[in-house]
């Protein structure tokens, strides 16, 4: 390989795996706002974390986002989230059992 082809490489794998850390941090601070009682603050993160996953493969954030929203007081957000992921992912059961809720 030559070594414009390893510089390539490299910074594809550099990009890569920045943007799963990213992913991962996204996560980690919607948690740590949440395990601190302030589900207010951690939907931004939530929110952000949902725009960069696809269709399909969005339940559990949109369980925990329903839930964050819940515990803040936007019930009608709530039911909103969980109505647009049972879209999304009809086959669901979470989804269902908590719309149903």
């Amino acid at each position: 390989m030559t070594r414009d082809v390893l510089a390539a490489w490299g910074v594809h794998v550099y990009t890569a795996l920045g943007a799963v850390l990213g992913f991962l941090a996204l996560e980690a601070i919607a948690r740590i706002r949440l395990s601190r009682g302030e589900p207010q603050l951690a939907l931004p993160w939530l929110e952000r974390r949902l725009s960069h996953v696809p269709e399909g493969q969005r339940v559990g954030i949109r369980l925990r986002m329903a839930r964050a929203q819940h515990d803040a007081g936007n019930l009608a957000a709530a039911t909103k989230c969980l109505a647009e992921g049972l879209k999304e992912a009809p086959a669901s059961l979470e989804l269902r059992d908590q719309l149903a809720a």
